[in-house]
């Protein structure tokens, strides 16, 4: 669950807009991206997808996202026609309560919780959400 306090801009640094969660509550769900301090020591904070969220049940075929068995849309990995997917596999993994599942859209060449696991939910500091900038 994420609260909502504050609203700042870090497009020069993200190239998106980062809201600051900390006063009511807001479930997190498939695809949005959150912002969050990742379990490696010494990083900077990371951008990531929501995939999966507490007792849902991941995994992966040859790139392809499944959520409780159903195989899921995945629209932004393809930019400029190019597929940023890989060919990763995973067994089914059931995502423990309180917990999320994150994948970068780089699947390539992304550190997520491929790597590092899931997320606890309470680790989230924010969403990210483009920012449209008209001339």
């Amino acid at each position: 669950m994420l609260k909502q306090t504050a609203l700042f801009s870090a497009h020069q640094q993200l190239g998106a807009r980062l809201i600051d969660f900390g006063g009511w509550e807001m479930p997190l769900h498939y695809g949005e991206i959150v912002i969050f301090q990742p379990p490696i020591p010494g990083q900077p904070l990371y951008v990531k997808r929501v995939i999966a969220t507490g007792g849902q049940t991941i995994s992966m075929v040859d790139g392809q996202v499944f959520v409780d068995g159903k195989k899921m849309p995945q629209p932004y990995l393809l930019r400029h026609g190019v597929s940023t997917e890989d060919q990763w596999n995973m067994p089914p993994t059931k995502v423990p309560k309180g917990d999320i599942y994150v994948l970068g859209d780089h699947r390539a060449v992304s550190r997520d919780s491929r790597y590092f696991g899931p997320v606890p939910a309470q680790d989230v500091t924010g969403a990210a959400h483009p920012l449209l900038v008209l001339r």
